[in-house]
């Protein structure tokens, strides 16, 4: 079935829906592209998963099972790509780098762990471990969330869940690397508005 509809996803983001495939699990799989904005290679890339509340809720309910015994009407890379943007399968503690993200992208893992070593106690190869669950198996450049096209996707106002699938990281990460973002460049904002003479002061 096919159809047009705007709906909301797990994290509030909204999406314009192009087709509804039925499940055996009471919900009906949506794909669809972010609302308002351009498709393609040049906008918000091509159709993806919508990961709604009951789509969510059923992966984190049956988050130990294996992908294939889901008997989800996508294939096994799709439902892997959700089950990453939902942070299925982090170990514990996982919140606690996430909201270090921007060092985790950024520092060599021992800096990492040198920079924490009195707040928790973690190794370089567990440092690295983390890094390699958030972005992908190859270090990334220094600086490379910080710069575009990264750093326009995470300022952007496309679902945040469509962001992280096209930068290949979690939601948490790409929320807390927005947001230090946004941050870094209000703080910019006021700095400059600061150092401005007002009428009448002299050099």
């Amino acid at each position: 079935m096919t159809g047009l509809a705007v709906v909301t996803d797990e994290w509030g983001g909204h999406w314009d829906v192009r087709e509804y495939r039925s499940t055996a699990h009471g919900f009906d799989l949506l794909l669809g592209f972010p609302h308002g904005h351009a498709r393609g290679r040049a906008g918000a890339g091509g159709q993806r998963v919508v990961v709604t509340p009951q789509l969510a809720a059923f992966l984190r309910g049956n988050s130990r099972r294996p992908i294939r015994s889901l008997g989800l009407p996508i294939s096994t890379p799709a439902v892997g790509r959700v089950r990453k943007l939902l942070g299925i399968n982090r170990y514990d503690g996982g919140a606690w780098f996430e909201a270090r993200a921007g060092d985790l992208a950024d520092l060599t893992y021992e800096a990492f762990a040198a920079k924490y070593a009195a707040e928790r106690g973690v190794s370089p190869a567990t440092v690295g471990r983390w890094a390699r669950r958030f972005f992908g198996p190859r270090r990334r450049p220094d600086g490379w969330w910080k710069q575009e096209p990264a750093a326009g996707l995470l300022l952007s106002s496309q679902p945040v869940s469509s962001v992280a699938d096209q930068l290949g990281i979690t939601v948490p990460v790409a929320q807390q690397l927005g947001k230090v973002l946004r941050v870094s460049a209000r703080d910019g904002r006021n700095r400059n508005s600061s150092g401005t003479l007002s009428k009448g002061e002299r050099v």
